[in-house]
């Protein structure tokens, strides 16, 4: 899902003219620490860690949004899947600790 994010936020970076150089370096971030939480925690704390990635990842959302660079519907979607998500993770990493 967070690969996803970064490709979607890629996709809105290239609306512009000319593309942001930081709108696309912050377009891999979401892969990468995704990976890396895999790759670096446990089970339950990565489960926790990718609650707290999906949930930041709102931020970027906001401000692609606030850019007109997302469409308008883009956050209603966002918003619910996102804590949505993150509140499964969240609670497989609390599971995984019992």
């Amino acid at each position: 899902i967070l690969s996803f994010i970064g490709g979607t936020w890629w996709a809105f970076a290239c609306r512009q003219e000319k593309p942001s150089r930081l709108l696309l370096g912050l377009a891999v971030l979401p892969a990468l620490a995704g990976w890396a939480a895999i790759f670096w925690f446990k089970p339950p704390e990565a489960m926790f860690g990718l609650a707290v990635l999906l949930l930041a990842s709102l931020a970027v959302d906001a401000m692609l949004a606030a850019r007109g660079l997302a469409p308008r519907w883009w956050m209603r979607l966002r918003v619910p899947l996102s804590i949505g998500l993150a509140l499964c993770c969240a609670l497989g990493g609390w599971v995984l600790t019992r």
